[in-house]
């Protein structure tokens, strides 16, 4: 369980980095641009990636024909999601924009979490989303200063 803790955090510091790089070059070539070369670049990764194992194969495209449509609407999802924070990031910054961006995730996994497994954490989880809504509220407290009598 602890090796995936691990897997899970290294992966939030990837996605940070990649939230970064993916703002900084929307600034230079816009957001939409910015996300087609991010699927780009990725796509071309994961299929030599996929030709080196060999993986590519009669059986996996077989496979991929019978999966319902509906299912690869994450890629959508993801590719307009890289649009958008590109966009988001570049306005908002990155903490903000990544306290919002974890917010929603949170938000929506707790709605997911009652209306899929029926969980009875879903209280203490909706505290955690709201705890992390007023860290961004406390965030852009301009904080006020008091001067000293000398």
């Amino acid at each position: 369980m602890s090796l995936y803790i691990v897997i899970a955090l290294l992966n939030g510091v990837v996605i940070s980095l990649s939230r970064v790089l993916n703002g900084r070059l929307s600034l230079h070539v816009g957001p939409l641009k910015a996300s087609v070369y991010n699927h780009l670049v990725g796509f071309l990764v994961l299929t030599l990636t996929l030709i080196f194992y060999g993986v590519f194969q009669l059986s996996s495209i077989l496979l991929m024909l019978s999966v319902p449509w509906y299912l690869y609407l994450g890629g959508f999802i993801g590719a307009l999601y890289v649009a958008l924070n590109s966009f988001i990031l570049a306005r908002l910054g990155v903490a903000n924009t990544a306290l919002l961006v974890i917010s929603g995730q949170m938000l929506m996994g707790v709605l997911l979490d009652s209306q899929l497994h029926d969980s009875k954490e879903v209280s203490i989880k909706l505290l955690g989303v709201i705890l992390i809504g007023c860290g961004i509220y406390c965030s852009q407290i301009t904080p006020v200063k008091i001067k000293v009598a000398s």
